[in-house]
């Protein structure tokens, strides 16, 4: 363990020397907003290297993302917003307040007794947050079918699978409607909802919409590549 706090120390160190007085430029000018593209494609790799069960790559992915991690703190420490110690202060309370049958007695006797207390103290705490909007907690740094998949699950809408599918194949049938008067806007708009339909149907079967894609792109990959 003292190697590893040594090594985090280390790490704030050689990240506060890059954006410093004789550092480098590239990393003095960055900001969290442009590392965003950087962390979703190391997190991306990170999955990548999850998905071939490769230690080695694991491990190297991991360190790319907690190095990027650690520069996004320092860069809102420098901007006056938080420090990676607000940061750690923050999720060590969370997570303590979320293991009440660790640190305060509260009795557990199996797994599914877990899971409520946990979704009871998730609840609690978007109570606390009440006053921030949908629209304000949408969580903007996923990608975009993510969000999507967020949204629809806590507006609830459509009330069935079939529900949706009916919505759908409405939406389907203006679609060629638009395709054959070539009303280019109208298009994009008709797609644009039955790409949200389908998001929202992953949620009813419980179905990752991005895992799933993705599943898909491998598929046609190996079909027409074999690779």
């Amino acid at each position: 363990m003292e190697k590893a706090e040594k090594l985090f120390r280390d790490l704030v160190f050689l990240i506060r020397t890059l954006r410093g007085d004789g550092g480098c430029p590239w990393d003095r000018k960055q900001t969290i907003e442009t590392l965003k593209y950087y962390l979703q494609e190391e997190f991306q790799e990170f999955i990548e290297a999850l998905e071939k069960k490769s230690p080695e790559k694991i491990q190297e992915e991991m360190g790319d993302l907690i190095f990027l991690l650690l520069f996004c703190a320092e860069i809102a420490r420098d901007e006056g917003n938080f420090s990676i110690g607000d940061v750690l202060e923050n999720v060590k309370k969370k997570m303590v307040g979320r293991h009440p049958h660790v640190f305060e007695g509260r009795e557990a006797n199996n797994i599914f007794e877990i899971r409520e207390n946990w979704q009871e103290i998730k609840k609690k705490e978007k109570v606390i947050a009440s006053q921030r909007t949908l629209k304000e907690k949408l969580p903007r740094h996923l990608p975009v079918l993510l969000q999507v998949y967020w949204l629809t699950k806590r507006l609830g809408e459509s009330t069935s699978p079939l529900k949706v599918m009916e919505k759908m194949e409405a939406e389907t049938t203006k679609l060629k409607k638009e395709l054959i008067d070539e009303n280019q806007e109208m298009v994009k708009q008709c797609l644009g909802d039955i790409f949200l339909d389908l998001v929202n149907l992953s949620r009813f079967i419980k179905v990752n919409p991005e895992a799933l894609l993705r599943e898909s792109l491998m598929k046609r990959i190996q079909e027409n590549f074999g690779v």
